[in-house]
Parts: C-alpha cells; sequence; structure tokens
C-alpha cells in the first residue's frame, strides 16, 4: 500500500530535554515505509444478520528515519513488530 501521510507519534518517559526535541515529529521524515504480515479471523454466525469473532494481526514495519537535527542529518533504518488482537461483531441487513 501507499500512504499520503508520513506521522509518528512518540511518547517517552524521559525528562531529558535533549531526547524529547530529538523525539519531535518535526526532526525527522519518514521515508520508505514498507508492511507486511498476516491477519488471522473467524466468526460465529448467530443467526442471518449478526456474527461474532475475533482476530489476530501480525504486521513486521520497516523503514528509513532522516533526522535533521542540527548541525547534520542522520539516516536511520528502522524495524518494529506490530501485533494486534481484535473483538470483531458484524451486523448486515
Amino acid at each position: 500500500g501507499y500512504s499520503f501521510v508520513n506521522t509518528v507519534d512518540v511518547t517517552t518517559s524521559s525528562n531529558s530535554q535533549f531526547v524529547k526535541r530529538s523525539l519531535d515529529k518535526t526532526s525527522f521524515e519518514i521515508k520508505n515505509h514498507y508492511f507486511y504480515g498476516v491477519t488471522l479471523m473467524s466468526a460465529y454466525k448467530f443467526n442471518e444478520t449478526f456474527s461474532l469473532g475475533g482476530s489476530f494481526l501480525y504486521n513486521r514495519h520497516s523503514m528509513t528515519l532522516d533526522y535533521i537535527t542540527p548541525p547534520e542529518t542522520i539516516q536511520e533504518n528502522s524495524s518494529f513488530n506490530e501485533y494486534s488482537a481484535n473483538l470483531i461483531a458484524s451486523w448486515s441487513l
């Protein structure tokens, strides 16, 4: 897929002003963000209009971060795993 928006929200428990400034979303740009994964889902059909189930999602993210912190620009490759467990309720007309 392709995204028109490249944003990230970073939270930290550090009191360091340097860490907070370096993690500010205006201090870096995300480039070449790719992810791939698998989704497993199942649902039980109670009647013709209602189903209830669950799903599990795994994605592997890979991206390039361009840090724009004076006096130089640093490029870093980063990757992380995303896991998600979800409850699914489906109702149809």
